[in-house]
């Protein structure tokens, strides 16, 4: 793909960035057997001919025009960008629908964070102990009662342990 082609493509998918145009270079044909020196100096605008650039094509018109071409090379071309903008079209709608999907997902776990609160608001609050498991236990065991070291504590133990306070 050339440059040209490359620069019509880009302004195609993307009209709205400003671009400066690339600087004129001399029009001259360089050959590898030239024994003088080139004249690298530039001229300044008021010095040449003023050239209008001509109105890029829209990139699907380009690539119509070379598909159609009778030169293989530029039909290759036209085939090589026409995947090139394919892909770079399914990759923009992939990252398009990633963060459609980013988005959707904190706004979900928002909501969910909200209805967990309210939830946690609407539930009974669990009952919590007046009392500390290891003494309820370390009384059972001197009073010779069986007590399992993990879990819960019987019913019975504890009140039994609560009767000896009063």
């Amino acid at each position: 793909m050339t440059i040209a082609a490359l620069r019509a493509l880009i302004a195609e998918e993307l009209p709205h960035i400003r671009r400066l145009p690339a600087p004129r270079l001399p029009a001259r044909h360089f050959s590898a057997k030239e024994t003088e020196p080139v004249n690298t100096t530039t001229t300044t605008p008021a010095e040449s001919a003023p050239t209008a650039d001509p109105a890029p094509l829209p990139v699907g018109k380009l690539l119509a025009w070379a598909a159609s071409h009778p030169d293989r090379t530029l039909r290759d071309h036209a085939e090589k960008a026409r995947t090139s903008l394919d892909a770079l079209r399914e990759r923009h709608a992939a990252a398009e629908e990633l963060a459609r999907i980013s988005t959707e997902t904190a706004e979900l776990e928002q909501r969910l964070a909200q209805l967990r609160a309210r939830e946690t608001e609407l539930n009974p609050k669990r009952k919590t102990r007046d009392y500390d498991l290891a003494e309820v236990r370390a009384w059972a065991r001197s009073e010779g009662m069986t007590v399992p070291a993990r879990g819960r504590v019987p019913g019975a133990v504890v009140t039994a342990w609560r009767e000896r306070a009063r």
